[in-house]
């Protein structure tokens, strides 16, 4: 695995990817109040979470050679679009660009997430 920078965005964005989707699993706080918060079923946000998780792996496997450098590609612009849709839902019901707390929502992350993906699908093309 050669060391680029469309295979360090990849890796980072995996981790952040698998870290969100883990929550969405949990019992976490995060993970219970969050759902209700922006009006949406806990279906839909644990249906977030698995693509989370599935962009992890195709991130991870396309970095590491087992796939084709598309999947993760089209795994970076996927969570990019997954994040128009949670930026949707957090400005929808007011929340601010910057957390108040650890914990708090916001959709600022959302948007540097979707950024990343974006960046990482066009490296991995390249």
């Amino acid at each position: 695995m050669e060391l680029t920078a469309a295979t360090i965005l990849s890796l980072l964005l995996a981790l952040t990817c698998l870290a969100t989707g883990a929550m969405k699993f949990s019992g976490h706080r995060v993970a219970r109040e969050t759902p209700p918060h922006l009006g949406i079923g806990v279906g839909l946000y644990r249906l977030a979470g698995i693509l989370e998780l599935l962009t992890a792996a195709g991130l991870v496997l396309a970095a590491i050679g087992v796939v084709p450098a598309w999947i993760g590609a089209a795994a970076g612009f996927g969570v990019a679009l997954l994040m128009v849709f949670a930026i949707r839902f957090h400005l929808r019901v007011g929340d601010p660009l910057i957390p108040r707390g650890p914990l708090d929502p916001a959709w600022g992350p959302s948007a540097v997430v979707l950024a990343l993906g974006v960046l990482t699908g066009i490296l991995v093309l390249l």
